[in-house]
């Protein structure tokens, strides 16, 4: 387990692999000097979900409680964006939307942040109309693109975000997270 302390809680504790990463969001954290666009971009299982939702909850201070209410939808200032229902790509309805939402008042933390999956199944429309969020986001919101490629992605909205890769966990490190958190496992 990755046991950063910020402010004497243990940080980004359910990510498994990506040590580098981890460090570099950590730091960044810890310095509030977060960028506030990433990409984070990797294969399906390579624990993007949850390196940005341990990012959220460390921004917000808090514990694996915290995160947990997070992925579960239950704290309005961390949202996660994708396809409506019944749809293959993200529409500008949907950036819309979020912009909207961008602009609102945080509820709970200081902070809001949106993560993005399948960040490349927005399209081109979208991306553009997300473009100008990008460019002039509001004061503390965060937005984190999850995708399997950014290549996907238009350069214009890659140019304007820090690009993270991770990697898949090993048997290994996977082996000693469980048995870190369950030792009858």
């Amino acid at each position: 387990m990755n046991q950063k302390l910020y402010g004497g809680v243990a940080l980004f504790d359910s990510v498994v692999a990506n040590k580098g990463t981890v460090e570099m969001l950590s730091r960044a954290v810890a310095a509030g000097s977060l960028s506030h666009a990433l990409i984070i971009e990797g294969d399906s299982g390579s624990g993007k979900h949850t390196l940005a939702f341990s990012l959220a909850a460390a921004l917000a201070g808090g514990d694996a409680s915290t995160e947990g209410r997070m992925r579960t939808g239950l704290c309005p200032d961390v949202r996660l964006i994708g396809a409506s229902d019944g749809r293959k790509t993200i529409g500008v309805e949907t950036v819309r939307e979020m912009t909207r939402l961008a602009y609102i008042t945080s509820n709970e933390f200081d902070f809001r942040m949106f993560i993005i999956e399948n960040a490349e199944a927005m399209t081109a429309s979208a991306q553009n109309a997300f473009l100008k969020l990008l460019e002039e986001p509001p004061s503390g919101v965060y937005f984190v693109l999850l995708c399997t490629s950014s290549t996907l992605l238009l350069p214009t909205v890659r140019s304007r975000a820090v690009l993270l890769r991770t990697e898949r966990c090993s048997d290994e490190e996977v082996k000693r997270y469980v048995l870190g958190v369950s030792p009858r496992a």
